[in-house]
């Protein structure tokens, strides 16, 4: 069932549930789904009261920064980065709205590699529990890629360093189409990697977004289930902490203008579980604005990480032209098909370069990504075209001094409830890695002779607020970590953490699909056996 609070509530009302979900994102929706038909009775929080389109020109609906979003309680998503106001940061990645950031993401997917779980070597709190790491390899990745709208597509040799890229190029030859890879030679820091990309949906009269927007590909299930019920127009204010984390929701109207709340009330929920579903740094300020304190959670709102990005980051001429195969999966997306016919299973893949795993451990360096474009080929006559660059992402370590905490004396625009103030900055581990990958990525391509002169950017890299992880981490240690391994709160019977916020450490990768795997292992462990 889907409802709207505001008709469905009273002032001060008390609901009851075996599990209050707080969030309909990625994380929220996988965990409903996954609930669907249990015993379990689920209510499902969800802050905006309708999905208002965004998308207003002709570009694809993937490459839109909010596809949806519900402009009223948007607004709530403000903040302080690094002592500036700074809007971007804090909605980017950030959509209030039925499907949450899943209307905003293009859809890249990818595990983590094993120096993503595991740098104990360098760092204690570089390191997931062991039992999380199995579960995820073992199957929970593969199942959050079919929520992904992924099928059964080669999810072992996905995964597997050395195979991957062959695999995926051997699938495109059924389809006579050619990928090819750039062998790194000497260069033995680089390596590719492949990024699997939702597909827009092309199906006739099919909605383009549909395998993106949770709430488009599992939202109809949900609704339909008699054990869930979504409620819309929820927008959660705290948790009462001393009360078994009882919730508190607001509800509200608005006026004509849809700038400002008309009527509102508050009402409750008492539920068995609760789990915080509602993005990273959204769910550090709501454990911070309930009372929970550092004093006993030391690593609360701390080790909060974001990927530093540089578009751009180096320019070249392509003085060689690349094969078609090198071509097509370094500065193209291939869609492949699966079926009997092409709308069975689909996906897009790209290849990008990425450290190995020795030089992220032997002489140590956060991860990277290198993005290549080579331009447009044209010819004789337009050979100015062909302008290349190199796009650079790279991990963020976590840092206990990189951190969310609540602003003093700020209020959101809507409900006057305060404002997250985030720490988030770079170090020496961030001036390495981008000049160590520049240095390899340029190297390579010289050596294969596409072009003689590379010219790097001076711009800083930015934080774009898109891959927030953190803030809420998972270790076995509550000194370093704010839940256990089964995303339990440490020393708290009832609450649980679901999203990025608890990943100790991300990588390189977008993290949504180990956020899905980590919302699906988190259900299965409320169900019980």
């Amino acid at each position: 069932m889907i409802r709207d609070a505001f008709e469905k509530t009273t002032e001060k009302q008390e609901l009851s549930a075996d599990i209050c979900i707080v969030g309909s994102g990625a994380a929220g929706l996988a965990m409903a789904h996954r609930f669907i038909g249990t015993k379990k009775s689920v209510i499902v929080l969800e802050s905006s009261r309708y999905n208002d389109c965004q998308v207003t020109s002709n570009q694809p609906y993937r490459i839109q920064s909010h596809r949806y979003e519900d402009p009223m309680v948007q607004r709530v998503y403000g903040g302080w980065l690094n002592g500036k106001p700074d809007p971007v940061f804090f909605s980017n990645g950030r959509a209030r709205c039925y499907g949450g950031s899943t209307n905003c993401w293009e859809g890249w997917t990818r595990p983590l590699s094993e120096s993503d779980f595991d740098q104990f070597e360098r760092s204690h709190v570089w390191i997931w529990p062991k039992e999380v790491e199995q579960s995820l390899n073992d199957k929970y990745y593969a199942q959050a890629m079919a929520y992904c709208s992924f099928g059964k597509w080669l999810f072992d040799c996905y995964r597997d360093q050395r195979d991957q890229y062959d695999a995926w190029i051997r699938e495109a030859a059924k389809r006579d189409i050619t990928l090819a890879t750039l062998d790194p030679g000497w260069i033995g820091s680089l390596e590719t990697a492949v990024i699997m990309q939702i597909a827009e949906q092309d199906q006739t009269g099919a909605r383009p977004d549909g395998n993106l927007a949770f709430q488009f590909k599992w939202g109809h299930e949900i609704e339909e289930a008699d054990n869930v019920t979504i409620y819309r127009n929820a927008n959660v204010r705290y948790l009462e902490k001393d009360n078994g984390n009882r919730v508190k929701a607001t509800t509200l109207t608005a006026n004509g203008r849809n700038t400002a709340p008309d009527k509102r009330h508050s009402f409750y929920v008492k539920a068995d579980q609760v789990i915080l579903a509602a993005s990273c740094i959204e769910n550090a300020r709501l454990l911070l604005h309930s009372g929970y304190k550092r004093e006993e959670w030391p690593a609360l709102g701390r080790y909060l990480m974001d990927h530093p990005r540089l578009e751009r980051a180096a320019t070249f001429h392509t003085e060689n032209w690349p094969s078609e195969g090198i071509f097509n999966f370094y500065s193209g997306m291939t869609r492949l098909y699966r079926g009997a016919n092409d709308d069975a299973e689909s996906t897009v893949v790209f290849a990008v370069l990425a450290s190995t795993e020795w030089v992220r451990n032997t002489p140590f360096l956060p991860g990277f990504r290198a993005r290549l474009s080579f331009g447009v080929k044209g010819d004789e006559n337009t050979q100015e075209d062909r302008s290349g660059s190199i796009d650079l992402l790279w991990e963020k370590m976590p840092s206990v001094d990189n951190q969310v905490a609540l602003r003093p004396n700020s209020a959101d625009p809507v409900f006057g409830d305060p404002l997250p103030d985030v720490t988030l900055t770079l170090d020496k581990y961030d001036s390495q890695v981008r000049q160590r990958a520049l240095e390899d990525v340029s190297n390579l391509l010289r050596d294969k002779n596409y072009t003689y002169s590379i010219k790097q950017s001076d711009a800083p890299p930015s934080f774009r607020g898109e891959d927030v992880t953190g803030a809420t981490r998972m270790a076995s240690d509550k000194d370093y970590g704010v839940v256990d391994s089964d995303c339990k709160m440490h020393d708290v019977d009832n609450l649980y953490i679901a999203g990025g916020s608890v990943m100790p450490k991300a990588g390189w990768a977008n993290p949504t699909l180990t956020i899905i795997a980590l919302a699906l292992r988190l259900a299965d462990h409320l169900k019980g056996p």
